[in-house]
């Protein structure tokens, strides 16, 4: 393993992400408890991994975070979930005691270490510690102050950027060991394609001052090495896919330097219910005087075709702006009132409704 910064920090940043998947909805993994101002943890340390034997050059990560969440009375059914979840995927587990205070261990099979700690007062604490990786390596983006618990699509899509962002990273550093490139990654993610259901993927861009098209060959022997189906549009650029993952190469013309992106798999971030029918803003009971509901949304107000959307599906399911509404989600013939004042009909609109007797 080469450095906290890529595969290593990444899986452990997914087992504690994981842990939390086991808990209610609202947990959450703090830095600073808001009930123990005085007890807050670092953001990790890197530390030997046999600081008994000079000639081991090897560190591992190590992190502590409080457990947000649990009301006192429930503490001990948290700490029970948790242990239950790691024993059932299998994981070794070692407990130094069955009261308060306590803890557990739990070791991967990868070589990860997760404890989960029980003070005297019932509040938890949840540690994770890497594999051994050579000292020295690069000690990456600091840590969060919090880890928040999310639904598991949302999951899987954070648990693939930060793989995108270690891959970029990592092939930075074989390219040109010692550079520092600027990665660039917007915290959310955005839409791959508007055709439902929406799916979402994050996009990451980095330049490397360094380097020009004598790189992209060598770029993409690393990368198919690594198992990368890689295709060369010209000598400048190259793209490569992989699991749903794709990377691009491209050399500046007239320029030193590289430019390296990425971008993850899309994902379904929640179910596309259809939609629901906006309440009418007048009905019968509520027309103004001297008014009648609106004949084409009947008291809507809002477009009838797309239910106030602004888009509707095409065959293929791809959003495309409404046909009646062009995109302005009112209806079109009341403007979003619901309601036509009588005295102000066309005679085509007076057509609309027979009840209305002559001149009236």
């Amino acid at each position: 393993m080469s450095e906290p910064t890529g595969a290593v920090r990444t899986r452990l940043r997914g087992y504690l992400t994981d842990t939390l998947a086991e808990l209610p909805a609202g947990s959450a993994l703090v830095l600073r408890h808001p009930d123990l101002p005085n007890a807050g943890f670092h953001r990790g340390v890197t530390l030997p991994w046999n600081d008994s034997d000079p000639e081991d050059d090897r560190a591992f990560f190590d992190i502590a975070y409080w457990l947000l969440g649990p009301a006192p009375e429930s503490a001990d059914q948290w700490y029970d979930g948790i242990v239950r979840g790691w024993a059932e995927r299998g994981w070794p587990l070692r407990s130094d005691r069955d009261t308060r205070p306590r803890g557990t261990t739990a070791t991967t099979p990868d070589g990860y270490r997760l404890t989960v700690r029980q003070s005297v007062r019932g509040h938890l604490g949840v540690a994770g510690s890497t594999p051994p990786f050579p000292a020295g390596a690069a000690a990456g983006e600091p840590w969060p102050d919090r880890i928040d618990r999310t639904p598991e699509p949302r999951r899987e899509l954070d648990r693939a950027a930060a793989e995108l962002r270690a891959e970029l990273l990592g092939l930075t550093a074989r390219l040109f060991p010692g550079a520092s490139p600027e990665l660039s990654m917007l915290a959310e993610p955005a839409v791959l394609e508007y055709r439902e259901p929406l799916r979402h993927h994050f996009t990451a861009t980095l330049q490397v001052a360094e380097g020009g098209a004598d790189d992209v060959p060598r770029a993409a022997a690393v990368l198919a090495d690594a198992g990368w189906l890689v295709t060369a549009a010209d000598d400048r650029t190259l793209t490569a896919t992989r699991g749903g993952f794709r990377l691009r190469v491209r050399a500046y013309a007239g320029a030193a330097g590289l430019g390296i992106s990425g971008e993850t798999p899309g994902y379904v971030l929640s179910a596309q219910a259809a939609p629901a029918r906006p309440e009418p803003v007048v009905t019968a009971a509520t027309l103004r005087a001297g008014a009648l509901l609106c004949y084409e949304c009947a008291g809507l107000g809002h477009c009838p075709e797309c239910l106030g959307r602004g888009w509707i599906l095409d065959a293929e399911r791809r959003r495309t702006r409404c046909v009646e509404c062009r995109g302005a989600r009112t209806c079109p013939v009341c403007a979003g009132a619901g309601q036509l004042v009588i005295r102000e009909l066309s005679d085509p609109q007076r057509q609309q409704y027979p009840e209305l007797d002559p001149g009236r």
